[in-house]
């Protein structure tokens, strides 16, 4: 199984169909998938699939650098975190 050509601009995708047995196992690995954390535990462990995606989900929602909500609730209870990086 490997990556091969999505359309005539050259994009790519991984043939999500033959990863995934039903239509439920397959939008898990394509989440995974977008979301860069896809390992090859996930095409036979579903619910270490749907568990690594809620941890992933959760941990961007809970990061002050990229949620507005997370700074709210840090600041709402006297918290601190630190400032964005930028980069040069």
């Amino acid at each position: 199984m490997g990556i091969t050509p999505n359309d005539d601009d050259g994009d790519l995708q991984l043939p999500i169909k033959a990863l995934a047995q039903s239509e439920w196992e397959r939008v898990l690995i394509e989440r995974l998938v977008v979301l860069h954390i896809l390992s090859p535990e996930h095409e036979t462990n579903p619910s270490k699939a749907l568990h690594d995606i809620i941890s992933y989900e959760v941990l961007i929602s809970l990061d002050p650098l990229v949620s507005s909500d997370a700074v709210a609730l840090i600041e709402k209870y006297g918290g601190t975190y630190p400032p964005a990086e930028v980069e040069t």
